[in-house]
Formats: C-alpha cells, sequence, structure tokens
C-alpha cells in the first residue's frame, strides 16, 4: 500500500504539530511540551516544528511525544515513502598521463594513435546508491565517420 507522503531522497521535510491541547487541566495556557526523537535542523527538538532530510530511499519514520504539565505523555509516528533520484553532476574528463585534455569546439578530443588515454567520470548521488553507481560508456566513432 502506498505511503500517503513521498518526498525525493536528500530533500528537507518539515513536520509540524499544529493543534496541542492538555484537556485535563484547569489552566488554559498550561504547557504541552513537543518533543521530537530524532535530530532536527532546526537545532532543538523540543519544538513544535521539525525539519529533516533524509539520506536513503525507502520509508522514514519520525516519532513525536507531547508531555502535558502533569507528567502524561502521548506518542504520534507519521512515516514519509523516501524516493529514488536520478544521479547528478556527471562529469566526463579525458587524461594523457599527467594532462587533462580539452575538447575543440565540436567537443572532440585530438590524440595521437597509440595514446594511452585514461577516461574518468564522477557523478553525485544518494549516500546509499553513490557506491553501485555505474558509468557505462560506450564510443560513437561509428556516428561520426568524418572524425
Amino acid at each position: 500500500m502506498p505511503l500517503a507522503y513521498s518526498i525525493p531522497v536528500l530533500s528537507s521535510v518539515t513536520f509540524e504539530v499544529t493543534h496541542r491541547e492538555d484537556i485535563d487541566t484547569n489552566n488554559p495556557i498550561s504547557p504541552v511540551d513537543i518533543s521530537w526523537q530524532t535530530s532536527c535542523e532546526e537545532g532543538s527538538t523540543v519544538s513544535a516544528r521539525c525539519t529533516v532530510t533524509p539520506t536513503q530511499e525507502g520509508n522514514y519514520t519520525i516519532e513525536v511525544i507531547a508531555m502535558d504539565d502533569d507528567g502524561a505523555t502521548t506518542t504520534q509516528e507519521i512515516t514519509v515513502e523516501v524516493t529514488n533520484i536520478a544521479p547528478s553532476g556527471l562529469e566526463a574528463e579525458i587524461w594523457l598521463s599527467s594532462t587533462r585534455l580539452t575538447a575543440d569546439s565540436r567537443g572532440v578530443y585530438t590524440i595521437n594513435e597509440g595514446d594511452l588515454i585514461e577516461i574518468r567520470g564522477s557523478a553525485e548521488d544518494s549516500p546509499n546508491d553513490i557506491d553501485n553507481l555505474v558509468h557505462l560508456w560506450s564510443p560513437d566513432a561509428e556516428d561520426h565517420p568524418e572524425i
């Protein structure tokens, strides 16, 4: 069953308690303390609001505890689905020995036959995907016979 809420991994999400009331108190302004059971980006876990940035895909569950002036507590959990993101910041480099080569205006690199080159690729992704990130290289010389 899909969850009601979903966010992309590495995106911030803010949880907020919008209504709190102590029904067994004689003091209408009696405090109800809110405590989040995780580290909040706001710097405090005792607040009506908590922002987090999930770093892994899957279900992310946050728990909040409300405590009234008598020490009575109630706990609530909410779960959001954290979805995958595509890799970003893709970069490719061509190296000849210790020199990084630069493409010409057509995007073509010039080397001599027999030169040993190194092709380096990099990209960014979520922490639990980065170790499994695969770079696929395919030459396209057959598409450019004029080169």
